[in-house]
């Protein structure tokens, strides 16, 4: 009858409860199992091992029935520390919505114009009109010369055109009447009483001339010199656009003309005596 309990023992520990009760990892039952292979040889009675039995079912109940703390209990208490609550996180992190608070004042600022600048936009509008006044195309008159007038010595450009020798004549022939002549451009010319005529014939090869009538000169100047002298001066009064060549060249006979018919001369379109005089080259 003994040995029967103990194999039945025997089988409560291999059993689903004897392994749960092994796993509590208490040593009093391997104890109690000594005990009671000892009584098995002591020959002990069977009321002493069913009470004996019945005290270790009370332990094993209450060992049992205990709580026992579990795995994930422990890990949150050893994890507790390392993740801070929500509430302290919250109090760490920076609060970015302060400085944008901030920010609609500054830009109530920055736009918020200046004295300086309400100022120039009305120092702007009052400005147009001025501005369009200026622009307005206004009518210059041009300044005109006032000298004084031809000497009675100087010789008219109407007698210059009837001492205007125009027929042609062997070099010669113009060397025994004018004791001046010179190659100006393209032709000769020769020089009588303060006015240059051109010298045709004395030179086949050279009878290029823009203009074949006579043109007042003074200071001893040449007839390319003079023109040149009367072209800078029309430039500068805004009658003449063209190139200062020294030719009487269209461009400038018509600025002449306009010179001339302001100014109340005779319009001729050359370069005499009254033009020089009235522009003050003289």
């Amino acid at each position: 009858m003994f040995s029967d309990t103990i194999r039945n023992l025997e089988r409560f520990w291999q059993g689903p409860l004897g392994r749960e009760i092994h796993k509590t990892k208490l040593g009093m039952w391997s104890l109690i199992a000594e005990y009671l292979e000892r009584m098995n040889k002591w020959k002990i009675d069977a009321p002493v091992i069913v009470v004996l039995m019945l005290a270790i079912a009370q332990v094993a109940v209450a060992q049992t029935s205990t709580p026992q703390p579990s795995q994930t209990s422990s890990d949150a208490i050893h994890l507790g520390p390392r993740h801070p609550p929500p509430q302290k996180q919250q109090q760490q992190q920076p609060q970015p919505q302060q400085p944008q608070q901030h920010l609609p004042q500054q830009r109530q600022l920055q736009q918020q114009p200046s004295p300086s600048q309400q100022q120039q936009p009305q120092q702007q509008q009052q400005s147009p009109p001025q501005e369009q006044q200026q622009k307005k195309p206004q009518k210059q008159a041009r300044p005109v010369h006032r000298s004084n007038p031809v000497p009675p010595s100087v010789m008219s450009f109407e007698t210059a055109l009837q001492r205007c020798q125009r027929d042609p004549h062997p070099r010669l022939w113009w060397t025994q009447h004018y004791a001046v002549i010179v190659l100006v451009g393209g032709g000769y010319y020769y020089f009588d009483s303060g006015y240059w005529f051109p010298a045709r014939g004395y030179d086949p090869n050279y009878e290029a001339y823009d203009y074949d009538g006579p043109i007042y000169t003074y200071g001893n100047l040449l007839p390319d010199q003079v023109i040149l002298n009367v072209q800078r001066a029309l430039t500068d009064l805004g009658y003449f656009s063209g190139v200062l060549s020294g030719s009487l060249s269209p461009a400038t006979r018509s600025a002449i003309s306009a010179y001339q018919q302001d100014n109340g001369l005779v319009v001729s379109g050359v370069v005499d005596a009254p033009l020089i005089y009235s522009l003050g080259l003289e």
